[in-house]
């Protein structure tokens, strides 16, 4: 196809890297008995505001499960993230961060849609979910789009010419 940007295998091997990584610490945290546990430990306990927030995870993963899929559930429970298709869109990786976490795997374009005030990650994955199965065109207008930025993050620099 003329013009089509296909994704470099690289980039979508270091996505997928760095979000097992992240599923790894997130299922700690939910694993029970970690509700006691402190929460100074983890890598992301600016998001954790003790015990009670420890609970709403695993609870609200255990919601985002029932209602997946049979397929998602498998995918989740392999890879960390699930794929959704949006009807007239195409297929989306819904992964476990807070932002910029809906991927065109094919563009590498990542959406971030996301509601005022803290909510548990896997709430905010399944209303994400909801919203992309059954309406579309209104996650697409409230979204922030960021063309191609899992391919080119603005992290990294373009490698220099020594010439």
């Amino acid at each position: 196809m003329i013009g089509a940007v296909a994704p470099a295998s690289g980039v979508v091997a270091t996505l997928r890297q760095g979000c097992a990584r992240f599923v790894r610490g997130l299922r700690r945290r939910v694993a029970p008995g970690s509700a006691e546990r402190a929460v100074s430990d983890t890598p992301m306990r600016h998001l954790l505001a003790g015990p009670p927030l420890a609970v709403a995870e695993r609870r609200a993963r255990d919601l985002l499960l029932r209602m997946l899929s049979g397929k998602q559930r498998r995918e989740f429970e392999l890879c960390g993230y699930f794929s959704v298709e949006a009807p007239g869109r195409g297929r989306f990786w819904i992964l476990p961060w807070r932002s910029l976490n809906v991927v065109e795997p094919v563009t590498g374009d990542c959406y971030c849609g996301m509601p005022e005030g803290r909510l548990p990650v896997y709430d905010l994955m399944l209303a994400q979910k909801l919203l992309l199965e059954n309406d579309p065109q209104h996650f697409f207008s409230v979204a922030n789009r960021h063309p191609n930025f899992a391919l080119h993050p603005r992290n990294t620099r373009p490698a220099v010419s020594t010439r």
